[in-house]
């Protein structure tokens, strides 16, 4: 859930790690996004619990202000959540599927509540369907299915509304975007909103089309499971956004907090932000 960064490693986190130095430790990075000996060296100045670190570990994230922060997401496929036990496990969100398409709605809204009581900050999420209809009011019938649940469960939202862009025609690229950005604003005003995708989506359901995602205002909530490789940063191939808040690194995270039918350990999604993101992610009620 929790990652070190160290010599060779490059990108958007990087570069947060260098501004975060800059400003905390009054170094002078150039903000590159390489992690390379100068930024090691600057490191190593940072002492935590009276030790020094050439690689930036957990404990160096939060000295400089940039604590790690694990965020679950949940749907109906997993059968029991305990979330207590899960904030116990060190995450500090989780985001859960709320509806799908037309009329799909969770049939455990009671896990907001639950998750709220727990200590954790919550959120939910719409599975947007069109490939299955082609009416115009029908960004908005979904998004209408996703209030709907949203104001059944009682809370409010810590996060900001999502739009999980997975389903599509790849031969309609043009409708699968419009969709997307149909479905945010029938939200509040001006208010933005998270759309979770992943490279393949964007390829193949977006084409060219996909700078129009940006007229949602959403933030990107974005998917890679490349360090199963090794690698320990998404990739750079995020067009048309220029940042992501939110990174879904895993979607094999076993936990004893999530049971299988048979009382198992599940296995969950699991999501990677910092301190120095997070506020991308939350409604404005809750931003500090």
């Amino acid at each position: 859930m929790f990652f070190d960064y160290g010599r060779g490693d490059k990108g958007q986190t990087v570069r947060d790690i260098q501004q975060a130095l800059n400003t905390t430790q009054a170094a002078s990075l150039k903000i590159d996004g390489i992690y390379g000996p100068k930024t090691e060296a600057e490191i190593e100045k940072v002492k935590c619990c009276g030790k020094s670190f050439i690689s930036a570990t957990p404990e160096v994230f939060e000295k400089i202000g940039l604590e790690q922060i694990a965020i679950a997401d949940i749907s109906d496929h997993q059968y029991k959540v305990d979330f207590e036990k899960l904030r116990d496990q060190g995450v500090k969100g989780v985001i859960i599927k709320a509806s799908e398409g037309f009329d799909w709605k969770t049939k455990n809204i009671e896990r907001f509540k639950q998750a709220k009581e727990a200590g954790l900050l919550v959120g939910a999420y719409h599975f947007g369907r069109p490939d299955l209809h082609q009416e115009g009011e029908a960004p908005y019938i979904e998004r209408d299915n996703f209030n709907e649940v949203v104001e059944r469960s009682g809370i409010d939202l810590d996060f900001l509304p999502v739009y999980d862009f997975e389903k599509g025609d790849k031969n309609k690229d043009e409708w699968s975007v419009h969709y997307c950005v149909e479905w945010h604003c029938e939200h509040d005003g001006d208010v933005p909103a998270i759309i979770y995708t992943a490279e393949w989506a964007l390829d193949l359901l977006a084409g060219k089309q996909r700078d129009k995602l940006l007229e949602t205002g959403s933030v990107l909530w974005f998917a890679d499971y490349t360090r199963n490789t090794g690698k320990r940063y998404p990739t750079d191939s995020i067009n048309p956004w220029q940042e992501w808040s939110l990174w879904q690194h895993t979607a094999k995270h076993f936990t004893d907090a999530v049971l299988d039918r048979n009382g198992k350990p599940s296995k969950i999604d699991m999501n990677w932000t910092h301190r120095g993101r997070l506020s991308q992610l939350l409604a404005r009620s809750c931003k500090p």
